[in-house]
């Protein structure tokens, strides 16, 4: 009876950690919303990459830190940066959608409200998240 009665524990036990391993998993994601624009012509051989409103997507992975850029459309070379509540420049790459449809960038993982900043000779963005 004692066995029976602990393997019943084990199983819900296990079943409870599993639900709270796929909730923080859930927990880990979120989309940052780029609102931009192109700010020139793109080159008549320049198409888009897929039919979707926003030219760039962000997603923070709030467990590593990471922010995965996905651009949609050929933009050219751009800087991303992303800077603090106070105007500090906390981390930045140069990336060309030319070259790679993705981007990543790490992100210091301290509270407070941030800002994206894309801007190229083709294409200007902003967004922001809180952490």
């Amino acid at each position: 009876m004692k066995k029976l009665l602990l393997f019943a524990i084990l199983i819900l036990s296990s079943a409870f950690i599993c639900e709270n391993i796929q909730a923080s998993n859930d927990d880990d994601k979120r989309i940052v919303i780029i609102k931009g624009k192109i700010v020139a012509d793109l080159p008549e051989n320049t198409k888009p990459r897929q039919l979707v409103p926003s030219e760039v997507e962000a997603v923070l992975y709030c467990n590593s830190g990471n922010i995965v850029f996905t651009f949609n459309e050929n933009i050219g070379e751009v800087t991303i940066s992303v800077s603090d509540a106070n105007g500090n420049v906390v981390a930045s790459t140069i990336c060309n959608s030319n070259q790679s449809s993705t981007a990543t960038i790490a992100v210091p993982m301290v509270s407070g409200e941030y800002t994206i900043d894309i801007v190229g000779a083709q294409y200007v963005g902003e967004g922001t998240f809180e952490l």
